[in-house]
């Protein structure tokens, strides 16, 4: 549905508010294509497309890709940007994904038929960059015995105590949603 305006949607849904995350994505991906009408014309006036540094990422992460042209129109590949919170994202860690990214992409294109999870093997340093470090976004696993008011076990009982501190909440329920509760992944890494 994306004729729907996106204030539109936020209503409808009615999510979660926090200052410290979008309230519907963290990461959004962009494909767009170099070509005709990308110029506004303003009567004779010249005009070019410049792209202007904004100084604070929107979301946690953001891919751009537009895809290239030749002179006869023909597909000339992807040119990509991405755009991170420093906040939430390291560098290196950015690079690492791009890295994977750009690489998976390459696959993709080699072999339109290939598994997306089977084309590309992480590097172990990528697996501790990117997966292995990111935080899980349920604060315990859930227990079918566990009710409201039962005596939470000391692990329960230590972890719950951290999350409500980061979070900066008197105390979190055992099947409370780390990120719906107001966490992002850097929080969640501490």
């Amino acid at each position: 549905h994306q004729e729907m305006p996106f204030d539109l949607l936020v209503e409808e849904l009615n999510p979660a508010r926090s200052s410290a995350h979008h309230p519907i994505f963290q990461v959004t991906v962009a494909v767009g294509s170099q070509g005709q009408g990308l110029v506004p014309e303003f009567g004779g006036v010249e005009a070019r497309v410049q792209s202007v540094a904004l100084g604070a990422a929107k979301f946690d992460l953001a891919f751009g890709f537009v895809e290239q042209r030749d002179g006869d129109g023909a597909s000339a590949g992807l040119s990509g940007v991405v755009e991170f919170a420093t906040d939430v994202f390291d560098e290196g860690t950015v690079r690492a994904l791009v890295d994977v990214v750009v690489r998976v992409l390459g696959a993709m294109a080699a072999d339109p038929g290939a598994v997306v999870g089977r084309s590309v093997e992480l590097t172990e340093d990528e697996r501790e960059a990117l997966t292995d470090r990111s935080g899980s976004e349920v604060l315990v696993e859930p227990v079918e015995d566990v009710v409201e008011g039962a005596v939470l076990s000391p692990r329960q009982e230590i972890l719950a105590g951290l999350f409500a501190d980061l979070l900066g909440v008197d105390s979190v329920g055992v099947r409370e949603n780390f990120f719906r509760a107001g966490g992002n992944s850097l929080l969640a890494l501490r």
